[in-house]
């Protein structure tokens, strides 16, 4: 009966330092790679943010001064992005 509680006792000990290294060991990583490195699906949602961005900002500027007050790389932008 002995022998069987210390047996338990081990297991329980054994698993609990398994877990406790797995956390330890997995957390600082997935920190690391997240703060390192976009995944594409960031990147692509992140572009789509600034460009949503830039198009607000330069209708803002066409409803303040007109379309003639936009350049001409601001046009093509425009254009650009009201075809996707």
């Amino acid at each position: 009966m002995g022998v069987l509680l210390l047996f338990a006792m081990g297991v329980a000990i054994y698993f609990f330092l398994i877990k406790k290294w797995r956390k330890s060991k997995a957390i600082p990583k997935i920190r690391r790679e997240k703060s390192n490195h976009l995944s594409m699906d960031d990147e692509f949602n992140s572009n789509k943010i600034d460009n949503k961005k830039e198009v607000d900002r330069l209708l803002e500027k066409v409803s303040k001064r007109g379309v003639k007050s936009l350049t001409k790389k601001e046009k093509e932008f425009l254009d650009e992005q009201s075809k996707k």
